[in-house]
């Protein structure tokens, strides 16, 4: 009875010591929840881009213990390693802080990917992320069209019924917007398309259609509608930039000309005639429509009203239909955008790939090698394994020793020179750097070319003044899954750092890095510059306080190269023999393969150095529309230092005036 007891007993506490474990293992297991909750609050928000950057602002709540680290931002893009983008942070516990990430337009070619936002903690372990969604379009699934009409009702079907017309790299409906001239103003900013049609611009004002031309400059597709209405359509962009009249209206079944039976019936459209008076060169569509580029945006200038064709029937949709007509319509219009590739000036891949040719021969043409202190091992080596080796070895009265010491001196000697030859060839990370400088705006950018002989991460610190960097054109091919990089920038306060995680030895890498305020380097001034028989004449004065090994002269779509000029010195260019000269129809192919190639056979490594970095002058001016403008370029040897790190740097410097 007694041992039956014992046994309850035991049985009750052994219940009761597996219950506990199961309390205590829930209890765990709930504390483990908790812990893995985020302990983070991620928000990221694109603001307005500027003419350089994408500019991604964070913030960044910490709701749990307090926590340092790196907040890390990558971009993906289509089978490329993304750029790392670091912020230094600290955060204490219940602490926000909210920061701008700079992302350079010119080193991204696709902006479809996911913004991801990691935070590290100082292991480099990952703690939280979030992905977001086509973050560099505002997380816009459409494109936004606005419409200003007297009959708003009527243009409704461009919307084409929720279909999509890619855009961007990507499918986008139409969400329509209608505009007055009561919110033209505040409304335009957020307008990707703006039509025009049934409505007389006359009643715009100055300041208004100044601001449609700078919206459609900066990357919107304007859309006129003429037919019985162009009169009123053109009215307010008399002796405008779009440079287009109309001399007659021609009406149903009269126009003849406009009349295809293979896609639609346009003789059943009111026809207005236009006559161009610009050098637009519009380009006329199948679907008659005259589209042309306008700076990073596009114009679409259509001789039949949109509210008219909005009435038309199966008659006039000979083998399409209205969305289709209209999707191609808008089609061939964006076409002519440079934003509807994401691939502005700043973005244009093939121009990158010939500057990046062009930086790299700035490397090239100059091998500082140590051949000096590689000269003096040889000859101590010589020297040793000769007559040195043999006087010790006949003083140990070991000459018979010779013939076996020369073989191993040599290998030795091999060794030697090997190991210090590797340190001679690159000391520390090699740098090219080419600084230009507006000296109307007074504001500088720089470009680089890096390369170091290890396999291993490399990084440098960037000059005090620079508030963003990033790959030149990021064109690092591969991509994994597991947070990998190529490029990396780190900022951590003031201080910014560049570099790259190499796959070889001597692997190189192109970077540009700007917002840094130009310093007080002085003017160029030029008088009476113009093209004539003998070539160009016209006088340069070098009022800075910089000597110019070359310079550049480009106008009237003509570009001369001319031997230096000191600081303080004037030249008159008709007395002066250019060493070149070209149009400007593909200026750096031009200048890379007809101009910098003759140079490169002359083998004189400093004229190359030099001549190549003017190029990157030249690049990084004629990136922005300079039809029609004089620009004057000089290249300066012995630049400013980009790089404030432990590092072997060469620097240029161009200082460039546009007028």
């Amino acid at each position: 009875m007694r041992e039956t007891m014992k046994q309850g007993r035991k049985k009750l506490i052994c219940m009761a010591m597996c219950l506990l474990a199961g309390i205590m293992l829930w209890l765990d297991m709930d504390m483990y929840a908790l812990a893995e909750e985020d302990a983070f609050v991620i928000e990221a928000n694109k603001l307005p881009t500027n003419e350089e950057t994408y500019n991604i602002q964070l913030n960044i709540e910490n709701i749990g213990a307090d926590w340092e680290g790196t907040v890390r931002l990558t971009v993906e893009e289509d089978y490329l390693y993304p750029t790392a983008y670091d912020t230094i942070l600290s955060l204490p516990a219940g602490s926000t802080k909210q920061f701008v990430v700079r992302v350079p337009l010119n080193s991204m070619e696709d902006t479809t990917g996911t913004v991801t936002v990691t935070l590290l903690d100082k292991k480099e372990e990952v703690v939280q992320f979030e992905v977001f969604r086509k973050l560099l379009k505002d997380e816009d699934d459409c494109l936004v069209m606005g419409i200003l009409s007297d009959d708003y009702a009527a243009l409704t079907y461009l919307d084409m019924g929720g279909n999509e017309i890619y855009f961007y790299g990507d499918d986008y409906p139409i969400k329509l917007v209608e505009i007055t001239q009561d919110n033209l103003e505040n409304e335009l900013a957020i307008l990707d398309f703006f039509v025009i049609d049934t409505y007389n611009t006359g009643v715009l004002t100055e300041e208004e259609l100044l601001l449609i031309e700078e919206w459609n400059r900066n990357g919107g597709m304007l859309v006129l509608g003429m037919g019985a209405y162009a009169e009123d359509t053109l009215a307010g962009f008399k002796d405008s930039y779009l440079g287009v009249e109309c001399v007659n209206i021609m009406a149903p079944e009269e126009n003849g000309y406009y009349y295809d039976t293979d896609y639609v019936n346009m003789s059943l459209l009111t026809i207005a005639e236009l006559r161009e008076n610009s050098q637009q060169f519009y380009n006329v569509q199948y679907n008659k429509s005259w589209t042309c580029s306008w700076g990073d945006g596009a114009i679409g200038i259509l001789p039949y009203s949109l509210t008219e064709l909005g009435t038309m029937g199966n008659d006039f949709f000979v083998s399409t239909d209205q969305v289709y007509f209209v999707m191609e319509l808008l089609d061939n219009i964006s076409m002519e955008s440079a934003k509807r590739y994401n691939n502005s000036t700043h973005n244009n891949y093939y121009n990158y790939n010939l500057a990046r040719r062009i930086l790299r021969l700035i490397g090239s043409a100059n091998s500082p090698l140590n051949f000096g202190v590689m000269r003096l091992l040889v000859i101590a080596y010589v020297i040793f394994a000769g007559p040195i080796l043999y006087l010790i070895l006949r003083m140990a009265k070991k000459r018979e020793l010779y013939w076996v010491a020369v073989p191993i001196a040599s290998l030795l000697g091999v060794v030697l020179i090997f190991f210090a030859g590797r340190g001679f060839e690159v000391v520390d990370t090699r740098v090219y750097s080419v600084t230009t400088e507006d000296l109307n705006n007074k504001e500088a950018s720089s470009y680089l070319y890096c390369y170091d002989e290890s396999k291993k991460e490399w990084e440098l610190q960037l000059s005090d003044g620079y508030l963003y960097a990033g790959a030149l054109m990021n064109e690092q091919y591969g991509y994994d899954d597991d947070g990998s990089y190529y490029h990396h920038v780190v900022k951590e306060g003031d201080v910014m750092s560049f570099g790259i995680r190499p796959s070889a030895n001597f692997e190189d890498s192109f970077f540009y890095a700007g917002g840094k305020a130009g310093a007080n380097n002085g003017m160029i001034n030029h008088k009476g510059i113009k093209k004539s028989l003998s070539g160009i004449e016209g006088v340069v004065s070098n009022a800075t306080d910089k000597d110019f090994a070359y310079f550049a002269v480009i106008a009237d779509d003509v570009w001369y190269v001319f031997e230096g000029i000191e600081a303080g010195e004037s030249c008159e260019l008709q007395s002066m023999m250019p060493i070149y000269s070209d149009n400007t129809g593909d200026i750096w192919h031009d200048y890379l393969y007809n101009f910098l190639n003759s140079v490169r056979r002359e083998e004189n490594a400093d004229k190359l150095s030099a001549l190549s970095a003017l190029g990157i002058g030249i690049f990084a001016v004629c990136e922005e529309e300079t039809t029609g403008k004089t620009i004057i370029i000089g290249v300066v040897e012995d630049w400013d230092k980009v790089v404030d790190d432990k590092c072997s740097e060469m620097a240029y410097g161009c200082l460039y005036v546009v007028e």
